[in-house]
């Protein structure tokens, strides 16, 4: 069938698959290669890899040798080849690491009339091994045939050789065990000129699926003797002496139809070719569907690949960097995730404008933080205050409860007393609150550096990011190095400039100001009213009873006394007078000593609520609008400036210079998208008659005359008796690999395949 010799010997010669791939072609040519799918203890590679054994052959008459030799390599596991290829070819098998092997010898054959079919040679199962020799070869080899006989679209060739008795022979035990497996097997006797005189009874039983019964039966084949192989008998002549045996050898030349026509080797070959047909014809939905399934893959990833630019070069840079531009804007401005992306950490996936924006809230908080703190209550009545009227005081400050400088009443007092210079009695020096104020707003300079430099940083990895991902097929040439370095020269610019406004920003705030002015007085009211009134309260509760009563330390049960607020709300309602609240008392207590301290303290405070609400909106609002929008409005003129003037085709088309495996895959994918295009051709309209038709329930019928038969012929014996035969038309590569049909081939009174 291929035309090849493969190599032959007295014992167990196949210790490792052989896969035999033939295609038609316009000369015949062999080629050989080692695939490496498991390393020297079986376990799976994590990628098969494959190595060329040696040059494309032209003469038949090297193949054996070349193979021999790929053998022996795939035994010692060297995927460095070379010192195989000078071996001289020895009939006997070198002690290698290995005795077996699951790695594979790959034989590619083309040339006129032959069939583009594809089968395998496998080891045969053995019972026993030589002296010295691994038992665990024997489970090796039995685990290597069951997976190849396995796959549902083989056909198994169950071999047995007539010199040997039957029970002996451990093939059959494998292919009884799986029903499935029996299905698709065919048997066939050789070697039956072998056969001691009065011992063809059983064989004939065989033959006639008497007995050892299968689903398509038995054939009787004779194949070259050694020393036939030998003298170089041509394959015609061997068919001829066949035919010869089989006409004038009792009991063979007996046999009554239909047996008659399930001896030989060309009737083998014809009831291959049947019943391959009929697996093909049930197969090839099946096989369509998987093509055009590889086809709409193939084509999903070519329209991903960039459209290689031949004409015009020039104006394909200016729309990628228009393109980019415009992914830039988008980022700049904030692009929603999708509503079904997953949750990713990283900062260039959570997007530019959610990182700025968190950036700009953790500012808002810092400076928040910064708020004084005024405790209305001298220093020495600290404990007189519940911890109700301290967040009472501190309504305004941060949820966290950090804050700026802390200040008691009599502090404050102190303060403005020692301040005051010539001013009138009551009144004193507005560098009292303005000093306080600016206290607590020396530190927001640094706060809003800090925020910059980070939103900075957060813009210039964001855009690298970009050009990476948008230029990243054109890394080959120097676009994607140019681009970078304008970004960043843009970038530069802008933060100096930035940097600027924001220092502005932070020395306006050193003198106290705002026209804001109805927010200012409602909120110094407001905490007015509160610190005299927490003050007024904290002076009416003796500061030894709160500390003993809210000590955390202490766990001693006290008995709390009674509250002077409420004994006098009780009176007053026996009075008759309701609607009175400890507020309400609180008001009647004298503070005239330390009114104009807790104006001082209101007023600043109320400021600094002010102040930090603007500052806080004011800093993110310049960087926004001068540096990240900036950015993007600058960005389009500074690519214009670089690339529109000057600019040659030919640089141009260096840019655009693709690397070499882009190319590569470029190619590969065109020349896999021809090939499934053709198969999806050849097969729509036989595919189209299988579905159409009504199909005769007895599968034992001819093939569909829409399928070529092929014809299948032996060209290649041993002393083990092989009958290889064809299998799935190699129409497209990869895709038979997983679907197609395969013959596998038994022999001897070892298994063979």
């Amino acid at each position: 069938m291929s035309g090849l010799t493969l190599p032959r010997d007295a014992g167990t010669c196949t210790r490792c698959p052989m896969e035999c791939r033939l295609q038609s072609g316009p000369t015949w040519s062999c080629s050989v290669r080692l695939r490496f799918e498991f390393d020297i203890r079986g376990r799976p590679l994590g990628s098969a890899k494959v190595v060329p054994f040696g040059r494309r052959i032209t003469d038949r008459d090297l193949v054996e040798g070349v193979i021999r030799q790929a053998q022996r390599a795939i035994l010692s596991n060297a995927q460095d080849v070379d010192a195989f290829l000078e071996q001289a070819d020895d009939v006997d098998l070198p002690n290698g690491p290995q005795s077996f092997s699951k790695n594979c010898v790959c034989v590619d054959v083309q040339g006129p009339g032959v069939p583009d079919l594809c089968f395998y040679d496998l080891p045969g199962i053995i019972a026993n091994v030589s002296e010295g020799g691994d038992e665990r070869d024997i489970q090796l080899v039995e685990d290597l045939v069951k997976s190849y006989i396995k796959r549902p679209n083989c056909i198994v060739l169950l071999v047995v050789s007539c010199e040997t008795d039957y029970e002996n022979q451990g093939a059959a035990r494998l292919i009884k065990k799986d029903r499935g497996i029996l299905h698709r097997t065919v048997g066939v006797l050789t070697k039956v000129d072998r056969i001691e005189p009065g011992g063809e009874g059983r064989w004939l039983s065989m033959l006639r699926n008497e007995s050892e019964r299968l689903e398509n039966g038995w054939f009787c084949v004779k194949q070259r003797k050694p020393a036939d192989l030998s003298a170089g008998v041509p394959l015609e002549e061997a068919r001829s002496q066949e035919r010869k045996f089989f006409n004038e050898t009792p009991p063979w030349d007996a046999l009554d139809q239909p047996y008659r026509d399930r001896i030989g080797s060309v009737a083998l070959s014809e009831h291959l070719g049947s019943m391959l047909a009929r697996l093909i014809e049930a197969k090839l939905p099946e096989v369509y569907a998987a093509i055009t399934e590889r086809l709409d893959a193939v084509l999903n990833e070519l329209n991903k690949l960039p459209v290689p630019v031949h004409d015009n070069p020039k104006h394909a840079v200016i729309l990628l960097l228009r393109r980019f531009s415009r992914l830039v804007s988008e980022h700049v401005k904030g692009k929603p995730p999708s509503p079904k992306a997953k949750v990713d950490k990283s900062k260039f996936e959570a997007g530019l404008r959610h990182c700025v924006n968190k950036e700009y809230a953790k500012f808002r908080h810092y400076i928040h933080q910064t708020a004084p703190q005024f405790l209305p209550c001298t220093s020495d009545r600290l404990g007189s205050v519940t911890s109700d009227m301290q967040r009472e005081a501190t309504k305004f400050d941060a949820p966290d409860g950090r804050c700026g400088p802390v200040f008691f009443i009599d502090e404050i007092k102190d303060l403005a007393e020692r301040s005051r210079t010539k001013e009138l009695p009551g009144n004193y020096p507005f560098s009292v609150k303005s000093d306080l104020i600016k206290e607590s707003t020396e530190g927001w300079k640094t706060l809003a550096m800090d925020c910059f430099e980070k939103v900075e940083g957060l813009l210039r990895d964001h855009v690298e990011e970009l050009v990476a991902r948008h230029f990243r097929l054109y890394m080959h040439g120097d676009l994607p190095n140019i681009v970078s370095g304008i970004v960043r020269k843009q970038i530069y610019l802008l933060a100096n400039h930035t940097r600027t406004l924001v220092h502005s920003l932070c020395e306006s705030e050193d003198t106290p100001y705002t026209q804001n002015e109805d927010f200012f007085f409602k909120t110094r009211n407001d905490l007015g009213a509160t610190y005299k009134s927490v003050y007024q309260r904290s002076l009416s509760r003796p500061p030894e009873r709160t500390v003993m009563m809210e000590s955390p330390h202490s766990h001693m049960p006290r008995a709390p006394r009674p509250d002077p607020y409420n004994e006098a709300i009780t009176a007053l309602a026996k009075l008759g007078i309701h609607g009175i609240n400890p507020h309400d008392l609180a008001q009647l207590i004298h503070v005239q000593d330390m009114q104009t301290a807790l104006d001082i303290m209101a007023e600043v405070r109320a400021y600094f609520q002010v102040a930090y609400k603007r500052f806080g909106d004011n800093v993110p609002k310049q960087i926004d609008v001068d540096f990240l929008d900036g950015f993007e409005r600058g960005l389009d003129v500074a690519l214009f400036e670089k690339f529109s003037m000057g600019i040659m085709d030919e640089q141009c088309s260096e840019w655009l210079q693709e690397p070499p495996e882009l190319m590569r895959r470029r190619q590969e994918l065109g020349d896999m998208k021809e090939a499934l295009e053709n198969a999806v051709d050849a097969l729509r309209p036989v595919v189209r008659n299988i579905t159409a038709a009504d199909v005769s329930s007895d599968r034992s019928s001819c093939p569909s005359p829409t399928l070529h038969q092929q014809s299948v012929s032996e060209n290649s014996e041993t002393s083990s008796e092989r009958a290889p035969s064809p299998v799935y038309p190699s129409a497209v590569p990869d895709v038979h690999e997983e679907i197609g049909c395969r013959v596998i081939v038994g022999g001897g009174y070892l298994y063979r395949a």
